[in-house]
């Protein structure tokens, strides 16, 4: 399997691949489509689909600060070990809601990270979805985003996803308010 090249695109972290069709008018697409492309889109469909059945969520809570939690959900494709890892923070007060019930892991999904998380998992990279911490169960405001408290939780978790895949490029993606945290996090941290 070839080695996808990884750059950073209009809208983030996206793998290269090239493109070699020249198609002038809707009718040489149509033909493209029937005689060459349907069969490898149907082949790309599938394995995009088993991807998405087979990609697995955890639900992680790590100690960090003196008597604080950090959880995320972790979401990995099975069958490959990861290039990238993705740290995901959701906007507005950056509160996923994580939990267990009845055994199943469930979380709010109206963040766009947090909702599209699959469709980085399908490109071969793992996502860590960020949760507010045990100490802020209400949601982060700017300040907290902003702060070294903040900043050691996200440490922690870094480490955590390291000691999975060591060889791993971490990045930090937010959304919303969530690009305060990235930012602070990375500024912060500065590895």
């Amino acid at each position: 399997m070839k080695r996808k090249n990884w750059h950073l695109g209009g809208y983030g972290l996206v793998p290269e691949y090239p493109t070699n069709a020249n198609i002038q008018n809707c009718s040489e697409l149509l033909r493209l489509l029937y005689y060459g492309a349907m069969p490898r889109i149907l082949l790309v469909a599938i394995l995009a689909i088993s991807s998405s059945l087979f990609a697995a969520d955890e639900m992680v809570t790590i100690p960090t600060r003196q008597g604080i939690t950090q959880s995320f959900v972790l979401t990995t494709p099975d069958s490959v070990s990861p290039d990238v890892v993705l740290i995901l923070f959701p906007g507005a007060q950056g509160k996923i809601n994580l939990r267990r019930e009845n055994g199943q892991i469930k979380f709010g999904e109206s963040n766009f990270l947090v909702r599209e998380r699959q469709r980085f998992v399908d490109l071969g990279a793992a996502t860590a979805a960020i949760d507010v911490p045990s100490d802020n169960r209400s949601g982060m405001d700017d300040g907290f985003r902003m702060g070294q408290k903040h900043a050691t939780d996200i440490g922690f978790v870094i480490d955590d996803l390291k000691s999975r895949w060591p060889t791993a490029h971490v990045f930090l993606v937010g959304t919303s308010r969530g690009t305060i945290s990235a930012s602070s996090v990375a500024y912060r941290l500065k590895d």
